[in-house]
């Protein structure tokens, strides 16, 4: 191989991709002797002026190609980029799609070895696992349009941190949504709001032939469009749901997300990015967990580390995904004003029709189980890695498999571990939140009007002698503005419409070492959620 003349290749067809012109000084490549170091980005290579040498032992190992094309795209890294040893990743990328067959799949191991996952803030950065779902999602213009940014940045002459990095690449991956075909919209709308179909069942309820179901759910599977997965029903061991509702003063906000942070209950955290910037914490805590939400409002407003502060027991929760205002081929197209005055008659006159085939609202309102150490052991591993097969569970508790299978079914059967199942990548990146107070009778009427928007997560919770609906609306791009301007148009009190988003980046584990096996429930530890 001329490793000097493929070098050049590979240059040219970066810049092809990033529509941008060939440098005029191009390094030599010459291969020599040296030990690669496989525990860094830019193993292989050793720069000496002008000139780029390239370990000889890369041809053995199958990966000479590769780190010719990874070193060719790394002179066309912005500047920006200098100090964010992460972006080397995108070089990867652009190697990864230069190659094919066994030299692609070895380079993407290799990969995976050399970029561990990250968490920043709320956002997992995982590159060799994200960067070629989106290459395929945005129809191969990953590269050329990001880097549209980064050489922007450095017209400002603007140097990104690692977080910086990170944020770019998440706002940017969201702008390239999947676009489905009817066909795929069919799938998902049946099977996303009944997560617990057969492939069989499934393509019964879409009325194609299981073949056909089979190879368009594994495609949204592989493109990460589709998530199904095996979750743990949390009131059936004793942990419900408790929603805080906080408005901190300025200077305290930090301290307060500091004090939930310690708590072991907390499940994640909103923040209102409007109307005086609320929060909106929610737990999943045993029943009792209500008198130190009790005690930790007090404190908020004894110390006036807040505005106000108040807090709600969940007791029934709903989720629903809807494609009727999807358009296969094209993407969302929302009606809003017909929305907006159909919303308002639905709610006025309390006429509204049933979806069918939907999993109904599901109630927290359960007698939770008793567990012993090995039941909660398998918990705990199916609620971290969302699976439940017994193969997987026998190999991670080193249990035979005669006990995982028998322990897997009887948790099943006792409603314990459910099916789940999400939609990622279709362009619903902008969430609202809606509050209001409302009776039985309304809220069946909200419910089936939120059903004809594209995803809602509905809560009934209950507070001192009143009972409030909180729902997080999930919408394209765009819809968080209209959907605010024609509740303001159509609607006064009691509804509240906020725009939110994530905060907390918490990663909600099983408390375990908080679990009384003697007495089958959880304890709450004295100092939680505490000032003193």
């Amino acid at each position: 191989m001329d490793v000097d003349s493929v070098f050049r290749e590979f240059i040219h067809s970066a810049a092809r991709i990033l529509d941008v012109t060939v440098p005029r000084r191009i390094p030599r490549v010459c291969l020599d002797n040296f030990d690669v170091d496989l525990n860094s980005r830019w193993f292989g290579v050793r720069r000496e002026g002008d000139t780029i040498f390239v370990s000889r032992k890369l041809v053995d190992a199958g990966l000479l190609r590769g780190v010719l094309a990874r070193e060719a795209f790394r002179l066309f890294i912005p500047r920006c980029l200098e100090k964010v040893e992460e972006a080397g990743d995108l070089a990867w990328e652009f190697a990864r799609m230069q190659l094919h067959g066994n030299e692609e799949k070895l380079w993407v191991s290799t990969w995976f070895k050399v970029s561990p996952q990250v968490s920043v803030k709320n956002v997992v950065y995982f590159a060799p696992f994200g960067f070629p779902i989106f290459e395929r999602l945005s129809g191969g213009r990953f590269l050329g349009e990001v880097f549209k940014i980064f050489y922007q940045l450095d017209h400002y002459q603007y140097v990104l941190s690692f977080e910086e990095y990170v944020e770019i690449l998440e706002e940017f991956m969201s702008n390239f949504p999947y676009v489905l075909d009817k066909f795929e919209v069919d799938v998902l709308r049946v099977f996303l709001n009944n997560p617990g179909l057969s492939r069989q069942e499934l393509a019964e309820r879409v009325g194609r032939d299981i073949s056909k179901v089979s190879r368009v759910f594994s495609r949204l599977k592989s493109l990460y469009v589709l998530r199904s997965y095996s979750r743990i029903f949390l009131p059936k061991i004793g942990l419900r749901t408790f929603v805080l509702v906080f408005q901190p003063k300025f200077e305290f906000g930090d301290y307060v997300l500091e004090v939930l942070y310690k708590c072991p209950f907390l499940f994640s955290v909103l923040e209102i990015v409007d109307d005086g910037m609320p929060f909106i914490a929610f737990f999943t805590a045993p029943s009792s967990f209500e008198r130190v939400l009790e005690n930790f409002c007090e404190q908020l407003l004894k110390y006036k580390f807040v505005v106000s502060a108040e807090w709600f027991l969940g007791f029934e929760r709903y989720k629903h995904y809807n494609f009727g205002f999807y358009v296969p081929n094209v993407g969302w197209r929302i009606e809003w004003e017909a929305w907006a005055l159909w919303f308002k008659k639905v709610l006025l006159e309390g006429k509204y029709y049933e979806v069918l085939g939907v999993e109904g609202p599901i109630s927290e309102d359960v007698e939770a189980e008793k567990f012993d150490r090995i039941d909660l052991r398998i918990l705990n591993y199916v609620w971290d890695c969302r699976v439940a097969d017994v193969r997987s569970v026998r190999k991670a508790l080193r249990i035979n498999m005669n006990e995982a299978a028998r322990r897997l079914k009887d948790l099943r059967a006792r409603g314990v571990i459910i099916s789940g199942a999400d939609a990622s990548n279709i362009g619903l990146c902008e969430m609202v939140i809606f509050m209001a107070e409302m009776d039985e009778e309304v809220y069946r009427a909200f419910i089936a009007a939120l059903d004809d928007l594209p995803l809602h997560f509905t809560y009934r919770l209950r507070g001192k002698g009143t009972e409030v609906i909180l729902s997080a609306i999930f919408l394209p791009e765009g819809g968080g503005i209209w959907f605010a301007r024609v509740l303001k148009k159509y609607f006064g009190r009691p509804f509240n419409a906020w725009f939110g988003r994530y905060v907390s980046g918490v990663t909600f584990k099983l408390p375990l070492e908080l679990y009384d096996y003697r007495r089958g429930r959880w304890k709450i530890p004295a100092d939680v959620l505490s000032f003193d």
